[in-house]
């Protein structure tokens, strides 16, 4: 076969020669019922090498005598109409008025357009769903699409031209009702996805693709929860104006779900050269250190080499796990660990006096509202 590929242009004239022959003789055969007359005949042998010939010389003006047909797509099939239609105006122009062949039947022409039509594009179709079946007969992961919309389609579309991505689309979950039941490639849209775990476990499925660009966070977190109670491997496609160039999806773009997917906007960039202007070789005071948010803050504010940072926490044990951490992990940053009550004001007169800092994170608060 890979010696054969270096043959294809060859392959292809003569693969399209015999077509045309076919689909021409084939026109005579049902004008005449499939018993042409020794006349009719001599008429075929008359006009076969110009009719071919004009033929060629269409499908090549349209690109038909090049390409690969495991690719063939509408934009072929647009191509072989205009350029059978473009042949055949030609063909009864030169029939008529340059070979002058008496008692010609013109519907030989038309029956000729619409065989040629079915022929050639039938060829190249059955060469694309050969090779596309032969491609994916290894594939191991049953993969469903959620989402049977563009970006869906062109999802499904790539996988079946891809088979070293070892997906296997079986079919698309979508909620609109309108397109359940309906093939889309070839696949069924097997239902909503509030039926995909039991289409999960009925089709073997160990992949979900999302393919809604458009979706919210929270129905990109249901999808997700759906995914996760069956235990299969998920990915998502992000929104057009977040990743995708041009507008148009790809199965490159299928990633991880990442916060932005769940958030359903774009998340807030943090200016840190902005940040390290303010912080960099200054004195720091973070009160309620121990806690979660002032124990990220004060490891957050290491990136950004201040000459002091003073931890501030009522709570004596959380202070004290605080500082174990960021004295093994932190060596070269100065900490100074305060046991001090912000409600304190004598206290905090005395930290403020001791050590003047510069900026103060006041992370110091209650959790539990309700109850205080």
């Amino acid at each position: 076969m890979n010696n054969l590929v270096n043959y294809r242009r060859p392959l292809i004239l003569v693969s399209q020669l015999c077509l045309l022959v076919m689909s021409y003789y084939g026109s005579f055969l049902l004008r005449f019922d499939f018993r042409p007359e020794a006349s009719v005949q001599l008429q075929f042998i008359r006009t076969l090498f110009p009719v071919v010939a004009v033929e060629l010389l269409a499908f090549h003006v349209f690109g038909l005598l090049r390409g690969w047909w495991r690719y063939v797509g509408m934009s072929d099939v647009l191509d072989i109409c205009k350029a059978a239609f473009s042949s055949t105006v030609v063909l009864y122009l030169l029939i008529e008025l340059v070979l002058k062949v008496s008692g010609y039947p013109r519907s030989v022409l038309a029956i000729n357009l619409a065989l040629t039509v079915l022929l050639v594009g039938g060829t190249r179709f059955a060469v694309r769903a050969y090779t596309e079946s032969a491609q994916h007969s290894g594939a191991e992961l049953n993969t469903l699409i959620v989402g049977a919309g563009r970006a869906g389609s062109t999802i499904a579309q790539e996988l079946k031209r891809n088979p070293k991505l070892n997906l296997n689309p079986v079919g698309f979950v979508d909620d609109n009702p309108s397109k359940h039941h309906i093939r889309i490639h070839g696949f069924r849209v097997l239902g909503s996805s509030d039926c995909m775990p039991e289409i999960i476990r009925q089709m073997n499925i160990r992949c979900v693709l999302i393919a809604i660009p458009s979706a919210t966070g929270s129905q990109v977190e249901r999808i997700i929860a759906k995914c996760r109670q069956c235990e299969v491997d998920f990915k998502i496609l992000p929104p057009l104006s977040r990743h995708i160039v041009g507008g148009r999806s790809s199965i490159a773009d299928l990633r991880e779900v990442r916060v932005e997917d769940l958030l359903g906007r774009q998340p807030v960039q943090t200016d840190l050269a902005s940040i390290r202007k303010q912080l960099e070789g200054r004195v720091l005071l973070i009160t309620g250190a121990g806690g979660s948010i002032g124990s990220e803050l004060s490891r957050q504010v290491c990136n950004f080499a201040p000459r002091e940072v003073i931890l501030l926490d009522r709570s004596e044990n959380c202070l004290f796990k605080l500082g174990m951490e960021l004295s093994t992990n932190r060596p070269q940053q100065n900490f100074v660990p305060v046991i001090a009550d912000i409600q304190d004001v004598g206290a905090m007169r005395e930290v403020f006096a001791l050590h003047r800092p510069d900026v103060v994170f006041h992370a110091a608060a209650y959790k539990h509202v309700p109850l205080m």
